[in-house]
């Protein structure tokens, strides 16, 4: 499994200035010739959960 990531400030693109949240990237080989690509998008900011949510 290949891991990457990308979180706010680490390029200085105007797209880069953009990410609000950290992004990791998994790429996993499932089958020969098959490759799975995983997204995971986190924040270390103060966010309420939504109405109705325990």
């Amino acid at each position: 499994m290949r891991i990457g990531g990308l979180c706010h400030g680490d390029t200085k693109t105007p797209e880069g200035r953009a990410v609000q949240f950290c992004t990791k990237t998994y790429a996993h080989e499932f089958q020969p010739g098959t490759t799975r690509i995983y997204l995971w998008a986190s924040s270390d900011a103060n966010i309420d959960k939504p109405p109705g949510s325990h």
